[in-house]
């Protein structure tokens, strides 16, 4: 694996593999997703060293993005899955089955305080960050390949059918662009 500096941020670069660090942990580490064994890397920033590895049911090119709250971290897989992880203590919070490939990096809104992340089967889904459980999910029909922004009306993705839909933070669809 090519070692690389680590760069503190929610959401990895699109332009480069995912760079994050976690705060408490040894020396700081950093994580590379996109593997195709199906494992997330934590990687030790200063040594390069596998500090853990936690392996999926299927590929994994989702970049994970981390709670600042909490320091979880939250990525999908080809699986169908968001997994939720605590790296600190190298245990699983939680995994949820989304109904289709999470291909993009899934977000985190502070207010309301929930993890977005859209599939390949065309669906958006608000999480619990806590638990772990659905708290909706809409329904958009072609796959979604980008990644979903959260902005303070709700959550923005773009679709493969070209539109860029804006949902709420309840789920509602407020807008197609």
């Amino acid at each position: 694996m090519e070692q690389t500096p680590c760069k503190d941020s929610m959401v990895a670069d699109q332009g480069r593999p995912s760079e994050w660090r976690i705060s408490g942990l040894r020396k700081h580490s950093c994580g590379e997703p996109g593997s195709y064994d199906g494992c997330l890397y934590v990687l030790e920033a200063l040594t390069g060293d596998i500090y853990w590895q936690f392996q999926t049911g299927a590929e994994v090119k989702s970049s994970p993005c981390v709670d600042p709250t909490n320091g979880h971290v939250y990525f999908g897989s080809h699986d169908h899955c968001l997994h939720a992880l605590d790296v600190l203590k190298q245990t699983v919070m939680w995994r949820l089955e989304l109904g289709g490939s999470v291909f993009s990096s899934p977000c985190v809104s502070l207010v309301p305080h929930c993890v977005y992340a859209a599939t390949l089967g065309g669906s958006l889904s608000a999480v619990s960050p806590l638990h772990g459980t659905s708290l909706w999910r809409c329904m958009l029909g072609k796959p979604l390949f980008s990644s979903p922004v959260a902005i303070e009306l709700g959550v923005i993705i773009g679709c493969v059918d070209g539109a860029i839909y804006c949902v709420g933070h309840l789920g509602q669809k407020v807008r197609v662009m």
